[in-house]
């Protein structure tokens, strides 16, 4: 069914719309005046209508009303009724006239005869002819009308009235010929535009209205509300400057480019038949953009038909879910199936998340320059893969790290400060050794204080210590207890250490004479049959044996099997095996009290050097 069009429209006669009024090509109507207006550009136009196709047998629904007005033309009326004037007729009549009152000139009668009683008592003029009776027209004469108006042939013979039915013949009256007045032909429609039922016609009911998909080639401006049932098909701009509200289960604008002032869109939103905003977190569990798309390999599916998300997974997404709509999303968030990146427009491959430079993948980190923290960093390890020269971590607390576990300290392996040979500068303090130092190897004894890399011998400067630039002590020659300077060496009188370390050994008594100037230093002690003691290297000597000196006579042989003590060329020392025995060589002059001993102390595991004068 055609909807309905009401143009804009007058009650006021002889109002005339001007071109404020209407915009071009807008129809208005004067409804007193039956005037419709249009406007074409500039002005404004009354619509003129083709005259009333005649017809030939015009039928009358009831009274016709002349309004003052004549019917003219040629032709007769043919009545079948009874024609009543209340001015008269002019014209001749003919038929049979059952009176003749209303014949205002009596000359117009030339045939018939008048009845006596229309006749006056007395007649006063001349009457020619003859009449044998006055009671009818000796010859009947018909009345008729013809022409737009019809009326039946009625016989007339002067002795009844005639009543003539008049019938106005179709399309009989001209409108604008034989009419006056404001009056519409016929109305008619616009192509593709507004189209007119029964508008042509006596007594149609014109009803105008839109075409299906009507195209309307000028601007429509529409004073009330407009309801579309249907589609609404624009295919210009639409301008609307109040609000617009659409409703219905889905909404699509197919625009190249959509622009939108308002700074705030929402999405979700619900309101109550009153119009008050009802959203909340069930009846918008989900929302936000997607860029529609079939290709792709998005990182998640961001698919829930339960949350009423279901657009396909490879569109790009950017959409808040509330908690627990996927597994292990226990908080309300914002999602995104693709990367995403802020400030950039590099991201390596693999890259899910970008801040300028700063990228990172579903585990790690994988590019950041520098992280600011105030506060606590927590991981389970730290990496630097720094190049060689730049320092991998800068603190500045030299508070002690508890369980600080390092592989390097100052580039060097935690073994390398186990190892007393890397001791390259500085002196141990004397707290760190024990109070005895331990019987040692010559080529154990490293770092000596004072004892730079050389040699080192007697006053001869015949070469008996070999130190390397490591301060270690590679090689000793044949040594004699002579000279000065060293570290000195320490004198005990029956094992109690003297007070001070001596840098000379003197020994005195008339049996007792040191000689040498050479390698070999000998000392002589006299007495006993004990001539000499030489000093000689015989560490490379397996079959060398210790030399005891018997009790009775003071003779000093050599002891293979000495009872006690035995010699260890492996170790190259005397070793104790009966702990009754603990001295290794003592020299006795039985003729006096002197005595030299070279004991072995166990607690210290050393040689003691002790001489006595008495």
């Amino acid at each position: 069914m055609a909807n309905i069009f009401k143009p804009k429209r007058s009650t006021t006669a002889e109002s005339v719309p001007t071109t404020v009024d209407l915009a071009d090509g807008e129809l208005a109507i004067n409804i007193p005046d039956k005037k419709i207006y249009i406007r074409d550009d500039t002005e404004i136009v009354q619509i003129n209508f083709s005259p009333v196709v005649e017809d030939t047998t015009p039928q009358l629904g009831g009274d016709l009303d002349l309004n003052n007005s004549d019917i003219t033309g040629t032709g007769n009326i043919n009545i079948t009724g009874i024609i009543t004037s209340s001015g008269g007729f002019v014209g001749d009549l003919i038929g049979t006239a059952t009176t003749a009152t209303n014949l205002a000139d009596a000359a117009n009668i030339t045939t018939g005869t008048i009845s006596d009683d229309r006749l006056p008592a007395t007649i006063t003029s001349d009457i020619t002819g003859n009449a044998g009776t006055a009671t009818s027209l000796a010859t009947a004469r018909n009345f008729e009308i013809t022409g737009d108006v019809v009326a039946s042939v009625i016989s007339f013979d002067g002795t009844g009235n005639v009543s003539l039915a008049a019938t106005i013949q179709p399309n009989s009256v001209a409108l604008g010929d034989d009419t006056t007045g404001d009056f519409v032909q016929s109305i008619t429609g616009v192509e593709n535009e507004i189209q007119v039922i029964n508008g042509t016609g006596e007594g149609s009911t014109p009803t105008i209205g839109f075409v299906d998909n009507p195209t309307i080639g000028g601007n429509v401006t529409i004073g009330q509300d407009l309801t579309v049932t249907r589609d609404l098909q624009v295919t210009r701009n639409l301008n609307v400057d109040g609000t617009i509200t659409i409703g219905g289960t889905s909404a699509t604008i197919f625009a190249e480019t959509l622009k939108i002032s308002d700074p705030d869109l929402i999405l979700g939103f619900r309101t109550d038949a009153g119009g008050n905003d009802i959203s909340n977190d069930t009846t918008a569990n989900h929302g936000g953009v997607a860029l529609a798309s079939t290709e792709g390999s998005p990182l998640i599916t961001l698919v829930n038909p339960g949350a009423g998300e279901t657009l396909p997974a490879t569109y790009k997404k950017i959409m808040w879910f509330k908690a627990n709509s996927f597994t292990g999303l226990n908080t309300d968030a914002w999602l995104s199936n693709y990367a995403f990146g802020v400030g950039t427009t590099s991201m390596s491959a693999g890259t899910k998340f970008a801040v300028g430079n700063i990228e990172a993948d579903f585990d790690d980190i994988t590019a950041v320059r520098n992280i600011n923290s105030s506060g606590v960093i927590t991981a389970t390890s730290l990496v630097s893969n720094v190049a060689q020269g730049t320092a991998p971590l800068t603190v500045t607390s030299n508070t002690l790290v508890t369980n600080l576990n390092a592989d390097l300290l100052d580039g060097q392996e935690g073994s390398f400060y186990t190892n007393a040979s890397n001791l390259a500068s500085g002196t141990v303090p004397d707290a760190r050794f024990p109070a005895t130092l331990p019987a040692v190897s010559a080529v154990n004894l490293t770092g000596l204080t004072g004892a730079a890399a050389g040699t080192y011998g007697d006053a001869s400067n015949v070469s008996q210590i070999v130190v390397d630039a490591n301060g270690r002590i590679t090689s000793i020659s044949e040594v004699a207890i002579s000279g000065s300077g060293g570290g000195g060496v320490t004198v005990q009188d029956e094992g109690i250490a003297l007070s001070t370390i001596a840098t000379t050994l003197n020994f005195v008594g008339a049996g007792v004479v040191a000689t040498g100037t050479g390698a070999t230093k000998t000392i002589t002690i006299s007495g006993e049959g004990v001539s000499s003691i030489n000093a000689v290297d015989e560490s490379a000597d397996t079959t060398c044996f210790p030399l005891f000196a018997t009790t009775a006579t003071g003779a000093v042989e050599v002891k293979t099997d000495a009872s006690g003590l035995i010699y260890d060329s492996a170790n190259e020392r005397l070793q104790s095996t009966d702990v009754a025995v603990k001295g290794a060589v003592r020299v006795e002059n039985s003729a006096s009290t002197e005595r030299f001993e070279i004991l072995y102390n166990e607690t210290t595991d050393s040689l003691d050097f002790s001489y006595f004068a008495s």
